[in-house]
Formats: C-alpha cells, structure tokens, sequence
C-alpha cells in the first residue's frame, strides 16, 4: 500500500513538474509583448502646454518617466515612455518648459509618442504605441510621415 502512495506522489510530481515550466512560459512571454492594444491612433491628439513637473522614474503604473503639463483645458499626466530614450535624447524638462505633445489617451495617462521642447522633437513611439528603445532611431521616426505635423 506505502509503495503505490509513494509512487502516486510521484507520478503527480512528474505531471506538476511538466505544468507549472509551460505556465511560467507562457506569462512571461505575455509580460514582454508589448501592450500595442491599448494604444489607439485613431485617439490621438496634439496639443501645447507648460511643464509642471517632471519624475524621471514614476513609482506608480505606467513606470518610467512622466511630466505632468499644464494646457488651456487642465492637467496632463503625459507618460514618456522608455526612460533611457528620454536621456539619450537630450530631452530635460523643467518646470516652466513649454512643450508639445503628441499622443493617446490610455486609462488616466496620455501616451506621448512625440514631445517636442524648442527645435528638439523625439519620437517616444511608433505609431501603433510600441515603445521605442535607445538605439532605434527616434529622430528618425519622428521625421517620418507617420503621424501629425507638430
């Protein structure tokens, strides 16, 4: 009787063994697709404001760096996107700056996918809302036709 426990507990140990590698696989590769979905071109807008402040690394959801930018019709809390971009690109925002930014609504934040500060503009996304990465031209995809003239 011990011996048919014994291998019973081995033989769902073998079958817990093989389930719980291909679930961990499959949530982390959904974790790394990118959330393009959420995302919508058809959504976007442009618009001018000044800089209130400027959090390199939120602590709250979406993470990364977030500028909050006052316009003519109230508070924005714009989400940039990939922090290393942002400081690879030369953007510095301070309170004060004045910036345009391109880019859709998501849950409570907007999404930029361009913000342009002076003569610099930097494509944060592309138009589908992926996330751009350092080493992606983002000058260049922001000198595409892809989206609206700031």
């Amino acid at each position: 009787m011990k011996r048919i426990k014994s291998a019973a507990g081995c033989g769902v140990l073998a079958v817990l063994s093989m389930v719980v590698p291909v679930a961990s696989a499959q949530k982390a590769s959904l974790i790394s697709q990118p959330r393009t979905s959420a995302y919508n071109r058809s959504r976007e807008v442009s618009f001018q404001g000044t800089v209130l402040s400027f959090d390199t690394q939120s602590t709250s959801a979406p993470f990364g760096p977030h500028v909050l930018v006052q316009t003519s019709s109230g508070t924005v809390d714009v989400h940039l996107g990939d922090p290393r971009l942002v400081q690879s690109s030369g953007l510095n925002l301070t309170a004060g700056d004045s910036i345009r930014v391109v880019g859709a609504p998501v849950s409570a934040k907007l999404f930029a996918r361009i913000v342009q500060k002076g003569n610099l503009t930097v494509a944060l996304r592309t138009p589908r809302g992926v996330v751009l990465r350092p080493g992606r031209s983002s000058t260049a995809a922001a000198s595409a036709n892809q989206g609206p003239v700031l």
